[in-house]
């Protein structure tokens, strides 16, 4: 069969070394234990005859407008999109869904928003924005996202324009809330911040963060505007916090009075259960390949069948 392959690849114009290669490995991926080892080597011998017809080219996304003052938000906040905001993007459809940051657009171009387009989305933050989606009556959700600019396609009564270009419109929002502070406690919707303190230092990105911090007398709480998901975990001076819970996705560590350490890891929720059974699949197949190779050898010997 590896012949006939090699001469079917050779006829319909692919090079004899690629045909042969292909041909050996698409007979031994049939072989036992061979399977998985031939398929790897089939594809990496495809490599040399296909990467030279491959080139990569750059993708430019389209100008952002209001680039420097996207950038430079803490948070964005972009409105509920609807008929009339995808109407505006029809008659420009990739301009301008990249310019309000549709999809993944904010990722490639360093804008932090604090709507999310993903598949899977926390439910506090989904319910926190329902909140804030409600226009006037949602101030509150709006300031305790942290987001201090609000993009849109046209202006928004009551926030101050920072810039407006090309039909997009982004506003200030000076009453939102700072991402992180240490207050006396975590406020219920439509109450306000009442501070017992002040971070000193901040560092961290991702999935680590440190904070430093200086707590009044009587304690009070790191509010953190950015740890819904469950995977967080919290350490104050090197030992491990509980994470008092809010209203949408705010959180809060507590903390006695003086000066403190907070730090906060990620680690994504069921990641070592996943990892553990992960393992456990992975020996099983090796056991099942092994007794199959065993048995395989067992059936081809004359005298193991007699005996």
């Amino acid at each position: 069969w590896a012949v006939v392959l090699t001469g079917a690849g050779v006829l319909t114009g692919a090079a004899l070394p690629a045909s042969a290669s292909q041909a050996v490995a698409a007979g031994l991926a049939g072989v036992g234990a061979w399977g998985p080892w031939a398929a790897a080597a089939g594809s990496l011998a495809l490599a040399g005859a296909h990467a030279p017809a491959l080139e990569l080219r750059r993708v430019d996304s389209p100008r952002l407008p209001c680039a420097a003052s996207q950038r430079a938000a803490r948070r964005i906040y972009l409105v509920e999109p609807s008929r009339a905001m995808f109407a505006w993007i029809a008659s420009e459809p990739g301009r301008r869904t990249a310019a309000l940051g549709l999809g993944y657009q904010a990722l490639r171009d360093g804008r932090r928003m604090a709507r999310s387009f993903a598949p899977l989305v926390s439910r506090a933050l989904a319910g926190h924005l329902r909140q804030a989606d409600q226009g006037p009556a949602g101030r509150w959700w709006l300031d305790a996202l942290g987001a201090d600019a609000v993009l849109s396609f046209r202006a928004i009564p009551g926030f101050p324009v920072l810039c407006q270009e090309d039909g997009v419109v982004l506003s200030a929002n000076p009453t939102a809330w700072p991402l992180a502070a240490v207050v006396a406690a975590i406020p219920a919707p439509g109450e306000g911040l009442v501070p017992a303190g002040r971070v000193l230092s901040h560092q961290g990105r991702g999935g680590y963060h440190r904070w430093v911090v200086e707590v009044a007398q009587g304690g009070g709480v790191l509010l953190r505007l950015d740890g819904a998901d469950g995977g967080w975990r919290y350490r104050v001076d090197g030992i491990v916090s509980e994470v008092q819970r809010g209203p949408g996705m705010l959180r809060g560590v507590p903390l006695p009075s003086g000066e403190h350490v907070v730090e906060a890891h990620y680690r994504p929720p069921g990641m070592v259960v996943g990892g553990a059974v992960t393992l456990v699949a992975l020996i099983g197949m090796v056991m099942v390949g092994r007794r199959q190779d065993r048995d395989a050898g067992a059936d081809g010997n004359p005298g193991a069948r007699s005996g």
